[in-house]
């Protein structure tokens, strides 16, 4: 066989083996990891209005005319035209380069595009996308190494891995334009989609208002004249709502609202847990996370949804919409974030003692100026009032039980009007700003940044649709402190109906009748005061020091002796069962088993269940358990709490509001789990199809 010379330029003839080793696979291992990156969150460098759908044909042509080139290449190096080999093979290397550029910048800016064939076409086109992108990788390092041996006189070593890179890069080039063409179709679609306006409405808005249970509304149907007026008038009521879970606090059930999956699979199945790390049991906070700081007070701990395992309604919205805005506010953090799902937008929640709305760093770097204008200009105006006073007509205050009760504020005077001046030291901002925690006052703050925040972000205006979350945290707040029956909670659900009735007009004026949905629940009820129940003869009761040493004494009499596992587990369960205030007590392994559980309460724990997670101390040696009805744990600092799996606990309103809501009242069970799916349903949005929650209203055909 002759030997072919031929004299050329030797650029890279200085360099050696091991540099050149250590340059193409560093520059392998950064270009793939920055595709894997960008192909896992797409739009990761997303730029405001940059048009990219033209793209994928770029890279289509790219393909094409390199295909040719690489050809072309071959013919001239077997015809021993060796320059005008190694000029073609630069330029296709020059063409993959432009194509790497360009294909990073398609996936930092543009949705993952889904190929929509069925039949035989799709596992045909799934084996022609894996091996080119397989394939792509592959040829990324041969084709440097090719080049490289060329471009140091290297010239038989050159030959060797040539015979290797030419077809490889040839297939790559080829099967590129063949899964444009597959793709094409599609693209077209999903450019359409993007380009035309939503049909239905262009906001979802999803309000909870902590602690409200469901038999309130009907209780004041009466004496409401805003937006409870207009959800019980216009809306499509299920009169049966309940969690459908047993740990009815805050954070699991916002979090169930906005995920539309239980507990149990969501993650949050507490307001805190205890986790065993390093053979440690440790507190932990529903949203808490170390690494993502409070903006402006890096004192405070730091929050994120970090602890979340399921994306909600607002992910499912921005995975539809890209350019969709996603905002959510409460005076509480683990309501804010459990409204707002994984995603990443505006979420703020109050510090109470600074008096203004704070985020954390996993939402943003800094605030947003109309933040800022807000927390500086408009709260002091929302927090200048001092003075809480009733606002409840005095033909309606036989509703309520008397304006002051032994058990309210435990034992503490408890009547209208309220003053600060007679309670703190109105000098001092953090304790007046604590005074004001204690009034309706935040719920009227949350509104009016959700105002700010319609007209600063045109919500529902842009031709996408975009998320509005909004919990009312006072109304759990005054029902902890006076009771769901007080005076003072009538009160507050008077002025929360005056709020929601100015943010429904609103929308109405902004968005348009027709340009919005809502729909409104709670995160959990709430227990009457239990000497009010025993003053009417129900079997009530306030737990104290004696029950809870009782119940220290037999938990730490099981797990103190020598059983271990499901053992243990068996001998906590009959120790607690046999304390009278304990109504029943289950083992993980009958919560797990089907076919094991003893009654319904035990789906309900299996609703809430987490092996790593322990919401009470039990939990840690495998045990649940319940308290009888109507008796209140000692853990209780307030009038009354919630927490338990009783009916009293978990009911609570499901109403529909808005565009496609037809209104009217349905007896049939809904659960809070379906919220979720029922707004995405109402307003187009694709939803994941594992959700334990299922769609309670169609939208009207369009």
């Amino acid at each position: 066989m002759s030997t072919i010379t031929v004299d050329i330029e030797k650029p890279l003839g200085g360099l050696s083996e091991l540099t050149l080793w250590v340059v193409i696979y560093s520059l392998t291992f950064v270009v793939t990891g920055l595709i894997i990156l960008l192909i896992a969150f797409p739009q990761a460098l997303r730029v405001e209005g940059l048009d990219v759908s033209g793209l994928p044909r770029l890279h289509a042509s790219i393909n094409g005319v390199t295909a040719v080139l690489l050809g072309l290449a071959y013919v001239a190096i077997r015809n021993r035209r060796i320059k005008t080999h190694l000029r073609l093979m630069c330029l296709c290397f020059a063409l993959s380069c432009v194509f790497l550029a360009s294909y990073v910048i398609y996936h930092s800016q543009a949705p993952p595009a889904h190929f929509g064939g069925e039949g035989w076409i799709r596992p045909v086109y799934f084996s022609i996308l894996i091996s080119h992108v397989s394939l792509a990788v592959v040829v990324l390092p041969l084709a440097l190494f090719t080049l490289s041996r060329a471009l140091r006189g290297e010239l038989e070593r050159h030959r060797r891995i040539a015979r290797r890179t030419l077809p490889l890069w040839m297939y790559v080039a080829v099967t590129g334009v063949l899964v444009y063409l597959m793709m094409a179709p599609y693209y077209a679609e999903e450019a359409a989609a993007g380009e035309s306006p939503p049909e239905g409405p262009t906001l979802v808005v999803l309000i909870s208002v902590d602690q409200l249970r469901a038999d309130l509304l009907d209780r004041y149907e009466s004496l409401f004249t805003g937006g409870f007026r207009r959800l019980l008038d216009r809306g499509h009521r299920f009169v049966n709502g309940t969690h459908d879970h047993a740990k009815t606090s805050t954070a699991p059930g916002h979090t169930t609202l906005a995920t539309g999956v239980h507990p149990t699979r969501h993650g949050i199945v507490g307001n805190e847990w205890s986790e065993l790390r390093a053979g440690q049991w440790r507190n932990v906070y529903s949203v808490g996370d170390p690494g993502a700081g409070i903006l402006g007070v890096p004192r405070m701990p730091g929050r994120s949804p970090v602890n979340m395992y399921r994306e909600g309604l607002p992910d499912w919205i921005s995975r539809t919409s890209p350019d969709a805005r996603v905002v959510s506010i409460s005076r509480k953090d683990r309501a804010a974030i459990g409204l707002a799902g994984k995603a990443v937008g505006e979420v703020y929640w109050m510090a109470d003692p600074l008096g203004r709305f704070i985020t954390s760093t996993f939402y943003h770097s800094e605030y947003p100026d109309w933040v800022r204008r807000f927390n500086e200009e408009v709260m002091p105006r929302i927090y200048a009032d001092t003075v809480w006073e009733s606002r409840v007509p005095e033909e309606a205050a036989h509703l309520t039980r008397p304006d002051t009760s032994a058990y309210e504020r435990r034992g503490v005077p408890s009547f209208f009007p309220y003053r600060a001046s007679e309670a703190v030291d109105v000098t001092d901002p953090a304790a007046l700003n604590r005074w004001r925690y204690r009034t309706p006052l935040p719920d009227a703050a949350v509104l009016g940044l959700a105002e700010a925040a319609i007209a600063e972000l045109e919500l529902g205006r842009r031709s996408v649709v975009d998320y509005l979350g909004l919990s009312f945290s006072q109304t759990d707040h005054v029902g902890h402190v006076y009771g769901p029956l007080s005076r003072e909670q009538l009160d507050n659900l008077l002025r929360l109906d005056a709020l929601l009735g100015d943010l429904f007009q609103l929308l109405d004026e902004v968005v348009g009748p027709e340009g919005w949905v809502a729909g409104l629940s709670a995160d959990h009820g709430i227990l009457e005061i239990p000497e009010h129940l025993a003053d009417r003869g129900v079997d009530a009761r306030r737990l104290g020091v004696e029950e809870r040493t009782a119940f220290q004494r037999a938990v730490l009499g099981a797990v103190e002796g020598d059983a271990q596992g499901d053992a243990l587990a068996w001998q906590l369960k009959a120790a607690l069962e046999a304390l009278p205030f304990i109504e029943g007590a289950y083992t993980f392994a009958e919560v797990l088993d089907a076919q094991a559980r003893p009654d319904s309460f035990a789906v309900l724990f299996a609703r809430s269940h987490s092996r790593v997670r322990a919401a009470e101390f039990p939990a840690r040696y495998g045990v649940y358990f319940r308290f009888r009805p109507n008796f209140l744990s000692w853990s209780a600092d307030d009038a009354t709490t919630h927490g338990s799996p009783y009916y009293y606990d978990r009911s609570v309103p499901i109403i529909f509001l808005g565009a496609g809501v037809e209104a009217g009242v349905s007896q049939e069970a809904a659960a809070t789990v379906d919220v979720a799916p029922t707004l995405a349903r109402l307003a187009g949005i694709e939803t994941p199809g594992d959700l334990d929650g299922r769609v309670l209203l169609q939208p009207p055909s369009r």
